[in-house]
């Protein structure tokens, strides 16, 4: 059986501390307002959900998307994003993106020509994609009907909410906070345009909602028990490769419970966990992004001027960097046998992801090559320094030849 010295990566742990949050029910508003407080945001043109896919399903609804629209979205996104936004019967279209992951202009503008709504992405939070979905809002602004945009920021650091919220690029921004911190659940909906704010309050106006749900407060709660036992593992003298103590089952059935609620629109407008949102209350986002900033720069600097285009997006301060390798899964095996569990973005499984990828040789070339290196805040600076160390090695022997794309 394998034996690790140190793990990182794979589902964020939860101290038994940490677990006490959830054990207990919270005051919901308080909770909620508290964590908008430290965010810098109006909890009047907000929204607390549980996921960001039922972010997304309230936006839908707020501004009556239905089976006779088109929506469209970047051609890069997670599969469950594209379900989602087909769950009101609508039609999707895809419009292609730059090698940075930006819009192309031209083909943005197309859909929007016969979109009633445009998802766009903050990938890694992209400091030069964020720039660019700037000005694709101001070449909005001379339609005579411009389509609803919805900016999905669970790439991006929450530090950066308010600023985005000023630059008023966007109708709605979504984020969900469960891939930078260990919460089980919780995601906000900020109406940022005056029409959007007016749809948001008209939406939860006529919302009957139904607070702490058994069932899916049941899951959360598995989520909690699932995380606390990888805790436990990852801080054993001793840390075996063994399915009845490294928690991986119970993460993995935990998660493929949650997505069931998820993508069911019904429990789209339920309030997401206030002890969620109440430990997230106790963060210090600005503290967060500054160590996620230090992190990223270190890395960067480790691979500025590298022909072979390991890091396509350098200026991203989000839940880490992309790192593209063209053999990839010999990669995550090898790093594995170190004990490092790397996430991707997004797997491309199913018809409707390989008819997608088929629309755009830049989202195919990172559907297929993308990994992603976690520069998160909950990792201490041993975990992240015993990563790097493993990791560069590997990233030598296996990345992407390729200088660029054609």
């Amino acid at each position: 059986m394998r034996q690790y010295d140190k793990i990182f990566g794979g589902e964020l742990p939860l101290s038994q501390q940490d677990c006490e949050s959830w054990l207990t029910a919270g005051p919901y508003g308080k909770s909620f307002s508290d964590l908008m407080g430290r965010l810098g945001l109006s909890e009047k043109h907000s929204m607390w959900v549980h996921f960001g896919r039922s972010a997304l399903g309230c936006v839908l609804d707020a501004v009556g998307i239905t089976a006779t629209d088109k929506v469209s979205a970047p051609a890069y996104q997670c599969s469950v994003v594209f379900e989602k936004m087909l769950s009101r019967g609508s039609q999707l279209q895809v419009y292609p993106l730059g090698p940075d992951l930006s819009p192309e202009p031209q083909a943005f503008f197309g859909c929007a020509k016969t979109s009633a709504l445009m998802l766009t992405n903050s990938y890694f939070g992209s400091q030069r994609n964020d720039q660019m979905l700037v000005e694709l809002w101001h070449g909005l602004q001379g339609f005579a009907k411009a389509p609803w945009i919805v900016e999905d920021r669970a790439m991006a650091s929450p530090h950066t909410l308010k600023d985005a919220f000023k630059a008023g690029r966007c109708d709605f921004i979504i984020t969900s906070f469960r891939k930078n911190y260990p919460v089980p659940d919780g995601a906000v909906l900020v109406g940022v345009s005056e029409r959007a704010q007016e749809a948001l309050s008209l939406y939860k106006q006529r919302q009957i909602t139904r607070q702490n749900m058994g069932a899916l407060q049941d899951v959360i709660l598995e989520k909690v028990a699932a995380k606390y036992k990888r805790h436990r593992w990852i801080q054993g003298e001793v840390i075996l490769d063994d399915l009845e103590v490294n928690g991986l089952r119970e993460c993995i059935a935990s998660e493929k419970a949650i997505d069931l609620f998820a993508n069911d629109m019904t429990f789209d407008v339920d309030p997401g966990n206030a002890n969620s949102a109440g430990w997230l209350a106790g963060q210090s986002f600005d503290k967060d992004y500054q160590k996620l900033k230090k992190r990223t720069k270190m890395v960067v600097e480790m691979f500025r001027g590298d022909a072979r285009n390991v890091i396509p997006v350098t200026d991203a301060i989000g839940l880490g960097l992309p790192l593209l390798i063209e053999k990839r899964d010999l990669f995550l095996d090898a790093a594995a046998e170190k004990g490092i569990f790397l996430p991707i973005h997004w797997p491309c499984d199913g018809a409707m992801m390989q008819n997608i990828q088929s629309q755009c040789t830049v989202a195919r070339h990172w559907y297929t090559r993308e990994v992603t290196l976690p520069i998160l805040p909950y990792h201490d600076d041993s975990e992240f320094e015993f990563a790097l160390n493993e990791l560069v090695p590997l990233i030598n022997k296996f990345a992407d030849p390729s200088v660029g794309l054609q």
